[in-house]
């Protein structure tokens, strides 16, 4: 079958974006109506190169030369040689996922006749501030980030991944409802976790060095401020005294704060397990009796619908983001947020509320078993890949007017209100 779209897949290594980053690459080298063309600027090969695999061709564009003494005209180079390259190919679609590819995106829409979509994954902190306190717009500075705006601005289609995004980019940078679809994050299926023995979480827990009648509390993600450790780890302070033997298990790096010191007394009950593999993250997911996503800003978290998807009770912040995922007391706990002492237009866990509702989880096996068959059930039914991947596909076409037969019906795509393409059969 001939592709209808040459896609041009521009990934982008930070947080929860090189997981949504791989989970498409992965979606569309399976899409039989997409040839992607894979992106990847600033590469270790000495020459630009490029490698047909097949249904995925793979560019790897050397870095900069010590000629090239700034970064536009380094963009500028890379678009050259892809135009070169590619330029007599129809129906093309570059696919950004970082403002900072706003140079980029430039540089294609002048070269290029193509469509540009974008994939709007984070929001400044103060937007959730704003939402939870009811702060007015008119209260606040004018808190425009220039290169989001002229991103929002260029790309023909904004994927939001929550609805709160779509309704900030609407009322703070203008942008029409027409051209954002909202597609929540998706991850592969995989059997559903069903609820381990002690024997092998025993097991697991001697593989992984932790001491078998611990009862283990989790956070896995970025290790900086703003995603709340240091009010997990006083938090945590308050669980040790109802379960003495419990440990704290944090996993992640790029640390930007000595969180050690906040570890006073319970040193020897935090483990900082730093960037874990894949397969490692798994087995804490496995013996894992509650995980924590304290954030005081959050999207779409890849991390949040991991626990899901391996059956953790899990405790949230109470964060617009996070509240298009969890419902309070019916698939996770959810924490309520005080205003920052250090940030007036910041939120954060309130760390008594967080204590006092991981120390619940733990006491009350009923409630937590009940959270975490929920917790599965929403993400096989709401956050997984073949969804994100097809509703995604879905704006690719919709931007060049194309339609897509699915199961015999012809499906139109039509972005006239933010993550609905009004999916009507054709009669």
């Amino acid at each position: 079958m001939t592709p209808v779209i040459n896609l041009f897949f521009v990934p982008y290594s930070f947080s929860g974006v090189t997981t949504y980053c791989q989970a498409l690459m992965d979606y569309f080298s399976r899409c039989e109506k997409v040839k992607m063309h894979i992106v990847r600027t600033s590469s270790d090969k000495p020459e630009f190169t490029v490698v047909d695999r097949g249904s995925v061709t793979e560019i790897f564009i050397p870095k900069p030369s010590s000629e090239i003494d700034n970064q536009a005209k380094y963009i500028d180079q890379c678009v050259l040689l892809l135009y070169a390259e590619f330029h007599h190919l129809s129906r093309i679609v570059f696919h950004f996922n970082m403002k900072e590819c706003i140079d980029m995106a430039k540089a294609v829409s002048r070269r290029f006749r193509c469509k540009i979509v974008y994939t709007l994954h984070f929001l400044e902190s103060h937007y959730s501030a704003v939402k939870y306190l009811g702060i007015p717009m008119d209260q606040i500075d004018n808190r425009i980030d220039i290169r989001q705006q002229q991103m929002l601005a260029l790309a023909n289609h904004i994927i939001c991944v929550t609805y709160f995004a779509s309704e900030i980019i609407k009322d703070w940078y203008g942008v029409s409802l027409s051209k954002i679809s909202v597609i929540h994050n998706g991850i592969e299926s995989i059997p559903e976790h069903r609820i381990l023995s002690w024997k092998e979480k025993e097991d697991i827990k001697t593989s992984l060095g932790v001491q078998t009648h611990e009862r283990i509390i989790l956070y896995a993600g970025r290790l900086n401020r703003n995603k709340g450790i240091y009010c997990l780890i006083r938090a945590f302070k308050e669980v040790v005294i109802h379960f003495p033997k419990s440990r704290l298990i944090i996993a992640g790096g790029c640390s930007d704060y000595d969180y050690h010191k906040l570890c006073k007394g319970i040193y020897d009950k935090v483990t900082f397990a730093g960037n874990l593999d894949k397969e490692t993250l798994q087995s804490f997911y496995k013996i894992a009796d509650v995980g924590v996503v304290p954030s005081h800003f959050e999207q779409c978290s890849y991390v949040a619908i991991e626990m899901m998807q391996f059956g953790l009770p899990i405790v949230v912040s109470d964060l617009p983001g996070l509240k298009e995922l969890f419902e309070h007391r019916q698939n996770a706990l959810l924490c309520p947020l005080r205003r920052s002492a250090n940030n007036l237009l910041m939120v954060e866990p309130d760390i008594s509320s967080l204590g006092k509702q991981i120390v619940e989880l733990l006491s009350n096996s009923y409630l937590a078993s009940g959270l975490s068959m929920h917790a599965q059930k929403k993400v096989r039914e709401e956050f997984f890949l073949i969804k994100m991947g097809e509703s995604t596909l879905g704006v690719y076409l919709s931007s060049y007017n194309l339609e897509k037969n699915i199961g015999g019906n012809t499906i139109s795509y039509n972005t006239t209100t933010p993550g609905s393409h009004h999916n009507i059969p054709k009669k």
